[in-house]
């Protein structure tokens, strides 16, 4: 059976709530369309029902407090690094706020392909750090209306435990989105729960890397 290519290049879908890098300081970003002001007030896409979930969790020797700090600070290109078949984040530009803490927040994300997405924080409060992602720049993310990305940062005698959880809404007129329950396997088939689910547990094993290296 030849195998279905559904949006690969995906890398937009996965931004991570963290600390900004450093980007072009020009009033348009290299890789979004709009302008910097344009992309401030773009509305946040409205909740739908066809959506796929992806989880991964990994374990840190270290207290919650002090990873869900680190995790706060920690570059998102040292998070988002590429994998065989998900381009890695380049670089961040602040939209909303300065610091990307707060819920409001909002920053666009530039991937090492050249395309980007926007992405806003949603929560970062009580061990949460929540996010939206959407606006995609790349033709392979068409399919995609936004995607939801949420770490939970749990205490285990000691240790922390990080569940990431990242849910794709898709558009219900476009393939496979219009295929209902069918095309939303078929996603998870052919990208959620293979490429995608690979690049999650990248992500995590950069950070713990990061967090054992500094705590």
């Amino acid at each position: 059976m030849k195998k279905i290519v559904i949006p690969i290049a995906m890398s937009a879908l996965m931004f991570a709530p963290i600390s900004q890098a450093a980007g072009p300081t020009s009033q348009q970003t290299s890789c979004l369309d709009q302008s910097l002001a344009e992309l401030a007030k773009l509305p946040l896409p409205k909740s739908q029902p066809n959506t796929v979930l992806v989880s991964e969790r990994i374990s840190i020797p270290a207290p919650v407090e002090e990873v869900y700090q680190y995790f706060q600070s920690f570059p998102l290109a040292k998070l988002l690094t590429e994998t065989d078949s998900v381009a890695g984040v380049a670089y961040t530009q602040n939209l909303k706020g300065e610091n990307y803490l707060l819920a409001g927040d909002r920053r666009s994300v530039c991937l090492t392909s050249g395309y980007g997405a926007i992405e806003e924080l949603t929560d970062n409060q009580n061990n949460r750090f929540a996010y939206t992602v959407w606006a995609y720049t790349l033709p392979d993310a068409a399919a995609i209306a936004y995607g939801e990305g949420e770490f939970l940062f749990k205490p285990q005698n000691g240790t922390t435990e990080i569940i990431w959880n990242y849910r794709f809404a898709l558009k219900p007129d476009s393939f496979p989105g219009n295929l209902m329950a069918p095309g939303r396997w078929l996603f998870d088939l052919t990208f959620a729960n293979s490429d995608w689910r690979t690049y999650m547990q990248q992500g995590l094993v950069n950070f713990k890397q990061g967090v054992l290296s500094e705590i």
